[in-house]
């Protein structure tokens, strides 16, 4: 398997996987400690500056209210 520095990456990291090793990106970047500060940064700004919510994102892109499947 090829490996591949996150922060460099020029596709996501799925299409650098085989069909069967989709889980990988999921796997990577939730040990990846850069991702996790990200993260955790992006969490503290929506707390202290808020963000969008999915319906103003929808609206934003143009995009039809989507319906949960049960």
């Amino acid at each position: 398997m090829k490996k591949i520095e996150i922060d460099k990456a020029t596709a996501p990291l799925s299409k650098y996987a085989r069909e069967a090793d989709k889980e990988l990106e999921t796997v990577t970047l939730s040990n990846n400690p850069k991702f996790l500060d990200l993260i955790e940064k992006s969490r503290t700004r929506q707390k202290s500056q808020g963000g969008i919510s999915s319906k103003g994102m929808r609206h934003r892109l143009g995009l039809k209210k989507t319906t949960r499947s049960k």
